[in-house]
């Protein structure tokens, strides 16, 4: 990997596609050394927040067969599911109580 590259990372320059790909190419401390640079340049203090999300599944069928998705199954598939409004709506209170 090219320092002139990291330059431009660390500079916050836009990259191209294949400067990003070049980026797998780093194991994931360097990487990760980057970003917290990165990081602490636009956040100096040592606060870190988060929020808490959550994307409900209502279902894991889907007629797509998308050949990179783990998720998805077909309506006759053994593991295939559809939430009840009752399920839904249980998500929904919990995650309301993490407030």
């Amino acid at each position: 990997m090219s320092n002139q590259l990291l330059e431009k990372v660390l500079k916050g320059v836009r990259l191209s596609k294949g400067e990003n790909l070049r980026l797998f190419q780093l194991d994931l401390l360097s990487l990760a050394n980057i970003a917290n640079k990165i990081k602490q340049r636009k956040h100096p203090h040592d606060v870190i927040t988060y929020i808490i999300d959550r994307n409900i599944n209502y279902s894991n069928i889907c007629v797509s067969g998308c050949k990179f998705c783990a998720f998805y199954r077909k309506k006759d598939d053994p593991e295939s599911y559809t939430l009840a409004k009752k399920e839904i709506f249980e998500k929904i209170k919990e995650l309301k109580s993490k407030d």
